[in-house]
Parts: structure tokens; C-alpha cells; sequence
């Protein structure tokens, strides 16, 4: 549970420090009302017509459950996929981080140095 958790907080960070607040209101309603419907966690993705339950998949809720369901019912069986989908939410979300700090320069970070303005 802790993977699937940084997984949706990770690349909601990243979401946030690329585009700003727009980017973490929109990752924040693809997670909740896209991620949390089609993960299949209350019954199983099977359950779900055609494609969503590939697509639920796809996301940390639905990777997240997966795995759990793979862990305790199945001594782990199958939840190779779901954990190599967490762990690509997770490089998303520090590559987004990354490339926010490098594009910052390091403005902004830590005190001010130099002579004070004025």
C-alpha cells in the first residue's frame, strides 16, 4: 500500500511543480474520479466492460489493488505488473520533479545571498 500511495503522491508533486496548480487539480481528477472508479478494488477490473479495466490498470489505484489482491490471496502470484506500473508512477513523478528543479535554476531555493536591495 505504501508503493501505490507514493505513486499517486509522487506524480501529483511532479504534476504540481511542472505546470503549477492546473497540473495538480487535473492529476488530483484523473486519480480520484478516473483512477478510483476503474481501479476495480471492490470487485475485480475483470468486472468491468471492455477497455476500463485495462485502463484502471494503468493507474496507481488500479495497480495499487492489484497488487494487494495479488499479495494476500495469491502469495504474490501476478504482481509483477502491477508493481512495475507503481514503480513507472514513481519515475514519472521524480523525472517531473527533476525537470521542475532544473528549470528553476535553484531559484528560489534556500536564503538569499548577497547585499541586500536597496
Amino acid at each position: 500500500m505504501a508503493l501505490a500511495v507514493a505513486a499517486v503522491s509522487l506524480s501529483l508533486i511532479g504534476l504540481e511543480s511542472v505546470p503549477g496548480y492546473a497540473g495538480f487539480g487535473i492529476g488530483s481528477a484523473v486519480m480520484v474520479l478516473v483512477g478510483n472508479p476503474l481501479s476495480g478494488a471492490s470487485t475485480a477490473p475483470e468486472m468491468l466492460p471492455g477497455w476500463p479495466g485495462g485502463l484502471g490498470r494503468l493507474l496507481p489505484p488500479g495497480a495499487g489493488a492489484h497488487l494487494l489482491r495479488s499479495t494476500a490471496f495469491f502469495d504474490g502470484r501476478g504482481a509483477a505488473p502491477a508493481a512495475m506500473v507503481l514503480a513507472a508512477w514513481l519515475a514519472l513523478g521524480a523525472a517531473l520533479c527533476l525537470a521542475a528543479a532544473l528549470r528553476a535554476g535553484g531559484r528560489g531555493v534556500g536564503p538569499a545571498t548577497g547585499p541586500p536591495a536597496g
